[in-house]
């Protein structure tokens, strides 16, 4: 599922995802809805390196890929290639949908 980014593409996801992390100011971070999944406040920007992650379903993306990010076992963290798989909260709760929008 690699995607690769021209330069044009990249200085626009750039300039959105600062504008974005502005929004964390205002209090709105938590309302974005992740493109993949359509849940509400799972989709998150981080910084640096510029990156955003679904807490919900996994999808990751930065300037240069998009991927899917699995939670680690070992180090409690999310990650592209993890070294212990764990499942994401889509796959634990599959009846239940907290953020159905």
């Amino acid at each position: 599922m690699p995607v690769e980014r021209r330069a044009v593409g990249k200085m626009r996801w750039m300039l959105k995802h600062f504008a974005f992390c502005l929004l964390e100011y205002i209090g709105m971070r938590d309302r974005l809805r992740c493109p993949y999944c359509k849940k509400v406040g799972t989709w998150k920007p981080h910084s640096p390196p510029r990156r955003w992650l679904c807490k919900w379903c996994g999808l990751y993306e930065d300037i240069d890929r998009i991927g899917q990010a699995r939670p680690c076992k070992r180090k409690k963290v999310w990650m592209l290639k993890p070294l212990s798989r764990g499942k994401t909260p889509a796959e634990m709760v599959r009846s239940i949908d907290p953020w159905r929008g």
